[in-house]
C-alpha cells in the first residue's frame, strides 16, 4: 500500500473512521481529512516526533482537548502509522471541571489548568485564582517543599512514584487538611507535565488516628496500655542513651485489691483505679511514662535520680499514693495501699524487658515481705 501512489493512500486512509497521520518522525507522508485540522496543533505535530514502533500516548492540544496517539510501524523504512482517538467526548474539560476530585495540572508546580472542586478545597475564589499563582508552593507549604520537588524530579525521570502520600497541607485562610496525592505524568502542550489528584482523607485519617489511640490507650483510666507503654519505651531510653543520662522503671500493684471489689463492689474497684491512675500523673513530672499494664498493676518510667535516691523517690511515690484515698459517690473512704519493684536502666546492653524484668521480681519481693512498700533491685 505504501508504494502506491499519494491519491490512493490518501484514499486508504479516508476509509479509517479515526484521524490518520503516515509519518516518519514530525515529517508527515499523508494524512486523511479527519487529521488535516489536528495537524494544525503544534502539540500533536510535537507528539509525532516520539511515535516511533508500536506505542500509545495521551497528549493534550492547544484548545486542551485530549487525544490519544496509538502507532504502528508500518514498513521497514521507518514510516509510521499514528491514529488520534479521542481520549474523551469535546465535554471533558466540562466534565473534569465538575467532578468531585480536586485535579490540577502542572509544570515544576506553575499550574496549567485545574478544576473546581482543586479550588473549593485549598479555599481560592476560583479556579483562575489558582491559576494565577507563580507556584503552587504555597499550597504545597515549606515543611513539604523539599520532598515535593525531589518527587517531581522522580516522576520526570520514572514516570511514576512507588508511594501514595499522604500528607498535612493548607488552604489559603491556612486551614490545615490532611491531602491524598496520587501523581502521574502526562503531555500537555506538547511538553510533560504533571498531573496531581488530590483527596481529602481528613477525616478518614482522624479516624485511623483515634483507632490507633483506643488500640494504644486503657479504656478504664485513660492511660497508655501495656502495648504502648513497651512501644514508647524505646524513645525514652534513645535520649537517656544520648544525653548520658539514666532512667528509673517502677512497677506497682494495688494491695488487696480483690478485697476491695468483693467489699465494695467492681464499680467501687474501677473507681479506685481511675483515681490511683490520676494521682500517679501528679506525682510524676510531665516526662514520665505511665501506663495501666493490666488488672491493678500500673508502671512508670522516668528520669532517675543518682543510685543513692533510688530507693527514696519509690518510696516517696508510694507515700504519695498512700496519701490520697478515694472517696467513692456513696461518701465511702477507701485507703490505697501499693506495693512498687523498683528498678533504674544500665547503660549499654540492658533494655527495657531486662528492666521490667528485675523490676516484676523486686515488686514480687515487696509483696512477700507484707506489701505497702517499695523495694528496689539494680
Amino acid at each position: 500500500m505504501l508504494s502506491s501512489s499519494p491519491e490512493t493512500v490518501q484514499r486508504w486512509l479516508n476509509y479509517l473512521p479515526e484521524k490518520a497521520i503516515l509519518h516518519r518522525g514530525r515529517h508527515v507522508l499523508n494524512c486523511n481529512e479527519a487529521a488535516q485540522q489536528a495537524l494544525a496543533d503544534p502539540a500533536i505535530r510535537q507528539a509525532l516526533s516520539r511515535c516511533v514502533g508500536t506505542k500509545r500516548e495521551l497528549v493534550v492540544g492547544h484548545d486542551k482537548v485530549p487525544w490519544c496517539l496509538s502507532t504502528s510501524a508500518m514498513a521497514p523504512d521507518n514510516t509510521q502509522l499514528t491514529l488520534l482517538f479521542p481520549a474523551a467526548h469535546h465535554e471533558l474539560q466540562d466534565l473534569v471541571g465538575r467532578l468531585p476530585v480536586a485535579l490540577v495540572v502542572h509544570r515544576w508546580f506553575k499550574p496549567l489548568y485545574t478544576n473546581q472542586a482543586f479550588a473549593d478545597l485549598f479555599q481560592f475564589e476560583s479556579t483562575d485564582d489558582v491559576l494565577a499563582l507563580p507556584s503552587l508552593r504555597a499550597v504545597i507549604g515549606e515543611e513539604h517543599w523539599p520532598m515535593a520537588q525531589q518527587n517531581y524530579q522522580t516522576l520526570m525521570d520514572a514516570g511514576k512514584l512507588d508511594t501514595i502520600q499522604i500528607e498535612d497541607h493548607q488552604s489559603v485562610t491556612g486551614e490545615r487538611l490532611q491531602a491524598q496525592l496520587v501523581d502521574f505524568v502526562l503531555s500537555w502542550d506538547g511538553e510533560p507535565a504533571v498531573c496531581t489528584l488530590v483527596s481529602n482523607v481528613s477525616r478518614q485519617q482522624a479516624k485511623i488516628e483515634r483507632y490507633k489511640r483506643l488500640a494504644l490507650t486503657d479504656s478504664l483510666t485513660g492511660l497508655g496500655n501495656r502495648r504502648r507503654f513497651f512501644e514508647s519505651s524505646s524513645t525514652f531510653i534513645q535520649r537517656a542513651s544520648s544525653q548520658g543520662e539514666t532512667l528509673m522503671l517502677l512497677v506497682l500493684d494495688v494491695d488487696h485489691f480483690k478485697a476491695i471489689n468483693d467489699r465494695y463492689g467492681h464499680p467501687v474497684g474501677d473507681g479506685v483505679l481511675k483515681h490511683l491512675a490520676n494521682c500517679l500523673i501528679d506525682c510524676v513530672d510531665s516526662e514520665a511514662l505511665v501506663a495501666r499494664i493490666g488488672g491493678e498493676e500500673f508502671a512508670l518510667l522516668m528520669p532517675a535520680p543518682s543510685m543513692s535516691l533510688l530507693q527514696n523517690r519509690a518510696q516517696e511515690i508510694k507515700e504519695q499514693l498512700c496519701e490520697q484515698p478515694y472517696i467513692s459517690d456513696m461518701g465511702e473512704r477507701i485507703a490505697i495501699k501499693v506495693s512498687i519493684g523498683a528498678t533504674r536502666w544500665s547503660s549499654g546492653d540492658d533494655s527495657l524487658e531486662q528492666m521490667y524484668q528485675r523490676a516484676d521480681q523486686a515488686l514480687y519481693q515487696a509483696k512477700q515481705s507484707g506489701r505497702d512498700r517499695a523495694v528496689c533491685q539494680l
